[in-house]
């Protein structure tokens, strides 16, 4: 994997403050300091991708990390970056869509985002000098890391996972898709499902006829007039609907984030919201959130894929957050079933542990919500300390 490290500041808000402290009562939430950028190629189709590393602070041994957020908020760890020293050398990653990175049209982004995960697990590992690499995917990060196992026909997905192996993989608020899973989760569920593959293909067939207009007018110049207002008509078009079909998810996380958090990182939600205000003004984000919404709907996670990761000796500590407002545990509870972790019919108490007959294979279940690692930085970090077994029930 080509590493594009290059001194590129200018797409971190803040990182030219390293130089000062800050005030605690001037704290803007800002998590730059200590980290350095860097640029990462997709081996998908080129894209460039954002990433920021930084090292552990003194002596380890232990693997690096890298992590992947959420669908609608890529920024799941601010909390914890910014609170809780580095015992290992991390990294954090952009997909395309979540500014820094920019979005790159692309109608397989899904795909695109297990590429990327794979090949940042490969780059951490390189730029570390370190044989394996331990992953930390939060939300729609969980579903990429499904669809990365999937994908092992690509080379940088086959050094990934082999990079994973015999190591532990972190998922938090977790679920899976098969067949029509989603119904799992109630009717307004399935029903997003209908509206959001239904918008996609809207979207993709008037893109279609688009670029057929434009292909007519580079064939016969003379159509230009009657084509030009047309596309210029449905640019505006496509803009509008893009920004209308994701307003409500857009509201609805800004909702989650309207209550304030502890003293100590509640700079971090202002600075979140304000994070949110940027990215859902910009029609790639739009694009990029709602083609994810379409394609993890249709991704068909099965049992050949739970025996392929025991194949492969990759543990998964599963975290399931006891008030998760948009992951139901009866939407957990697909992932646990596939992956042969007993786990009951209706919602444990937090604290509850699960784990497959071998072992390899974790769930717990945590007193928090669908932002467990934003809100409670702390316990998040004690989940990632190294150990042997998840305390039994």
């Amino acid at each position: 994997m080509e590493s594009l490290h290059q001194d590129s500041s200018a797409l971190f808000d803040g990182l030219e403050k390293q130089k000062g402290s800050v005030d605690a009562q001037e704290d803007d939430g800002d998590i730059t300091r200590g980290w350095a950028p860097g640029k990462l190629r997709s081996q998908a189709d080129g894209a460039v991708l954002t990433y920021r590393s930084r090292k552990s602070q003194g002596p380890s041994s232990n693997s690096p990390i890298v992590f992947i957020g959420g669908l609608a908020l890529a920024e799941s760890f601010d909390s914890y970056f910014k609170t809780q020293a580095p015992s290992s050398d991390e990294y954090f990653l952009w997909l395309r869509g979540h500014q820094p990175s920019a979005w790159t049209a692309t109608r397989e982004v899904y795909d695109s985002d297990g590429r990327d995960m794979a090949a940042m697990i490969v780059e951490a590992a390189r730029s570390s000098g370190s044989g394996q690499v331990r992953l930390v995917a939060h939300s729609y990060g969980v579903l990429v890391f499904q669809r990365m196992l999937q994908l092992s026909r690509f080379p940088e997905v086959r050094q990934a996972l082999n990079l994973l192996k015999g190591g532990r993989v972190t998922l938090l608020n977790v679920t899976t898709h098969y067949g029509d899973s989603e119904t799992a989760g109630g009717d307004q569920y399935a029903q997003m499902a209908r509206i959001i593959r239904a918008f996609i293909s809207w979207l993709d067939m008037m893109d279609s006829q688009a670029a057929l207009m434009r292909r007519s007018m580079e064939l016969n110049p003379a159509l230009a007039p009657a084509i030009i207002p047309a596309l210029m008509a449905w640019e505006i078009q496509r803009t509008q609907a893009l920004s209308m079909a994701s307003q409500g998810a857009v509201k609805e996380l800004k909702g989650h984030l309207a209550q304030r958090w502890d003293p100590p990182i509640d700079a971090v939600r202002r600075r979140l919201l304000k994070v949110i205000g940027r990215n859902s003004s910009d029609p790639g984000w739009q694009e990029a959130f709602l083609r994810r919404a379409n394609d993890t709907s249709k991704l068909e996670f099965t049992k050949t894929d739970a025996e392929r990761l025991r194949t492969l000796g990759i543990g998964l500590d599963l975290i399931h957050s006891k008030d998760d407002q948009l992951i139901p545990w009866v939407s957990a509870k697909l992932l646990f079933d596939l992956l042969a972790v007993p786990t009951p019919d209706k919602a444990p108490g937090a604290g509850s542990s699960f784990e497959s007959a071998d072992g390899l294979f974790r769930a717990k279940v945590v007193d928090g919500d669908h932002y467990f690692p934003l809100r409670k930085p702390a316990e998040f970090a004690d989940l990632l300390a190294p150990r042997p077994a998840l305390d039994r029930p």
